[in-house]
């Protein structure tokens, strides 16, 4: 459950929420520890409008989470050597159909999160670094800690972090969904697996059936 927590958080607590107050993005550390703070409290806000309207969750995400994720970062990841001999029309089709299965994983795996407490990695010296890992522990009761770390990149141009992976109990979830769209793609197709993706979008975009 902590894991599935971890999941739904990634790029979440670490990525930061456009109505929130102005956050710093050239400092990563306090950036996820802000963004984290906020989104969650405004999640925990809606608790109760969300269990009657899933959708409500679905929106919070796509405007307080995805702008932040370098979701264009992890398709191309994703997509591997298929980039190359991609159309631009492919390409945009997958990223686009990839970004909306990131919210739709997101918004469902967000749901077990039940106010566990959160202790935050204090903020280290970056340097010239352009990839940082930022770390938070995520206290439950009598259960062992679980430790997760964000990773974030340096846009070079902008001069902000985004994130981009998540490393929960040793795996990362960026690497898993290239072993899983991945090995599909170079089965099937780049448009196979996005007619698939898409797919998966339409069903979870449909209100629940009471």
């Amino acid at each position: 459950m902590i894991k599935q927590l971890v999941q739904g958080l990634l790029l979440t607590a670490v990525l930061l929420a456009p109505a929130l107050a102005t956050i710093d993005q050239t400092e990563p550390y306090a950036m996820v520890e802000q963004v984290a703070t906020e989104l969650l409290t405004d999640y925990t806000a809606q608790r109760s409008a969300i269990e009657q309207d899933p959708t409500i969750l679905r929106q919070l995400v796509e405007t307080e989470l995805m702008p932040y994720v370098n979701h264009t970062y992890a398709a191309y990841k994703v997509m591997g050597k298929a980039v190359r001999k991609a159309t631009p029309a492919q390409r945009q089709r997958f990223t686009e159909q990839f970004r909306q299965y990131m919210i739709s994983t997101f918004a469902q795996t967000f749901t077990v999160y039940t106010d566990q407490r959160i202790s935050y990695e204090p903020a280290k010296a970056v340097g010239k670094r352009g990839i940082v890992n930022v770390g938070m522990t995520f206290i439950d009761g009598n259960r062992p800690p679980v430790e997760v770390k964000f990773k974030m990149r340096l846009n070079k141009k902008s001069g902000k972090w985004q994130a981009i992976d998540l490393i929960a109990e040793g795996a990362s979830i960026l690497a898993a969904k290239e072993s899983e769209f991945g090995g599909l793609i170079r089965q099937q197709g780049l448009d196979a697996v996005s007619d698939l993706l898409a797919e998966k979008n339409r069903i979870a975009m449909q209100p629940e059936q009471s």
